[in-house]
């Protein structure tokens, strides 16, 4: 590729002793310059540019990850361990709370969730130590079931007529508990499984042998 000139000569007052003053026009000058100097210069240029744009792109995106990872991962995932934490049973955990963005807001309701659970599970405790000290009370066994027919609760009278605890009788199913010592094997001779079918209170007195 080339850059013409074309540069026209006029045949001025000063050239006519010469060429005469008939023509207007002594020649015509025809430049031709190369440009691939000029072509090699601009794609050296573009080649810079693009390796700096490209540099500059990666650093860009490097800072963003960093960024990214510092105000938002590492965030939730303190937030994440102080949920986990909470659930493990340390219930006195709270989250850390910075800023007042989006996720200093979340931390922010999950400390006032945890405080209100740790509220409602200490409101729990006490009154099941209430209960448990009314139960403790009682001269007579006492077991207290649920729908499927699994010790909730019992008192320190019948766990001692079963020679065992009560924390220990928590939890396992009442036939295995107490079916050595009553004999309501079935629904039809359990009391409490013709209460839960009918809706109506039920009574029965067993003879336990030598007792």
């Amino acid at each position: 590729d080339v850059l013409r000139s074309v540069l026209p000569i006029a045949n001025r007052p000063e050239c006519h002793q010469c060429h005469g003053a008939a023509k207007k026009l002594n020649g015509i000058l025809i430049l031709d310059v190369s440009l691939t100097p000029v072509q090699n210069q601009l794609r050296a240029d573009l080649s810079r540019v693009g390796a700096t744009t490209t540099a500059l792109s990666l650093v860009l995106l490097a800072g963003v990850g960093v960024l990214l990872r510092h105000l938002i991962l590492l965030r939730l995932t303190r937030l994440r361990r102080t949920a986990l934490a909470i659930a493990g049973g340390a219930i006195s955990e709270r989250a850390e709370v910075a800023g007042d963005d989006v996720i200093a807001g979340l931390a922010t309701d999950f400390n006032s969730m945890s405080d209100a659970t740790s509220s409602l599970i200490a409101e729990v405790r006490d009154r099941e130590q209430q209960m448990s000290g009314v139960l403790n009370s009682l001269d007579d066994g006492l077991i207290v079931l649920d729908r499927d027919f699994r010790v909730v609760a019992a008192n320190r009278s019948i766990a001692k007529r079963l020679c065992s605890y009560p924390e220990a009788m928590r939890g396992r199913n009442c036939r295995d508990t107490v079916g050595h010592l009553l004999p309501c094997h079935d629904d039809d001779t359990c009391p409490t499984a013709r209460c839960l079918s009918t809706g109506t209170l039920q009574r029965a007195v067993y003879q336990i042998p030598g007792s």
